[in-house]
């Protein structure tokens, strides 16, 4: 993508036009009224986009694409590292980027349209990709959760309504399996937690507390058994009985634990 920039910014000089000069004065007018080291700053970059403009053949002023590029480039580099002028250089290179789209030829028109398409969609699921090479939260290197685009488009297009990945991130955040891997330490922090919770918030008291207690670290005993974890996991496929039968095996090994407490 950044060479068909390259290509189409090079095949097109910058025709300046009205609309360029008159924004160009109004910056100027801002430059007056800035603090004397920030004002200087930004007219010697409006001075130094005047001193580029050359007669083209018809006799209009113009710019070449190349210089143009590399100018509205490194306005770009500039804003991002400057506080104070970061608005004002922002929009000194948003009126190169303006006058050169009008400047553009009919046939590179259209692929200069697709490109920048291109590359904003791109720079949507950027973050998304960076973060998948860490490889976090138990994701291979590369796993992006899909739920996480819908959230990327919205912040990069305004809305899901038309944005050109609107249907990709509602597929993929209704359709598409989270495929971090499961450790069962969210079931078996629910059993156990259920079975002590439930007895703190009956009638039962001290006692009740301490007769869950045995129930919640069975269960830890019970689900050190990869086999019956995995199964918990996916519900569907545990007998009722094989979890019972785990718990009963597991309930005696608590007893000395209660005992010395």
């Amino acid at each position: 993508m950044g060479s068909e920039f390259d290509r189409i910014w090079n095949n097109n000089a910058l025709q300046v036009d009205p609309s360029m000069l008159g924004k160009m004065q109004e910056l100027e007018s801002v430059a007056a009224k800035l603090p004397k080291n920030e004002g200087a700053s930004l007219r010697a970059e409006i001075q130094d986009i005047y001193s580029k403009m050359t007669p083209g053949a018809d006799g209009n002023l113009q710019i070449a694409g190349e210089s143009a590029n590399k100018f509205q480039q490194y306005l770009r580099r500039r804003a991002e590292g400057s506080a104070g002028l970061k608005n004002e250089l922002s929009d000194l290179r948003q009126t190169i980027i303006s006058a050169f789209n009008r400047s553009v030829s009919e046939a590179d028109r259209a692929a200069l349209t697709t490109n920048r398409a291109q590359y904003k969609a791109f720079k949507t699921v950027e973050p998304l990709l960076r973060s998948a090479e860490l490889g976090v939260a138990g994701r291979s290197a590369g796993d992006v959760p899909a739920a996480l685009l819908p959230n990327a488009v919205n912040k990069s297009y305004g809305n899901l309504t038309n944005a050109p990945l609107a249907d990709l991130s509602q597929i993929g955040s209704r359709f598409l399996v989270d495929r971090t891997p499961q450790t069962g330490g969210s079931a078996r922090a629910a059993i156990q937690n259920t079975a002590i919770g439930a007895a703190l918030m009956g009638t039962g008291g001290l006692p009740a507390v301490v007769g869950a207690i045995p129930v919640g670290i069975a269960a830890e005993k019970a689900l050190q058994n990869a086999a019956l974890a995995n199964r918990l996991v996916n519900p569907s496929t545990v007998p009722p009985s094989a979890l019972a039968e785990a718990l009963k095996r597991s309930l005696p090994l608590t007893a000395p634990v209660i005992s010395v407490q």
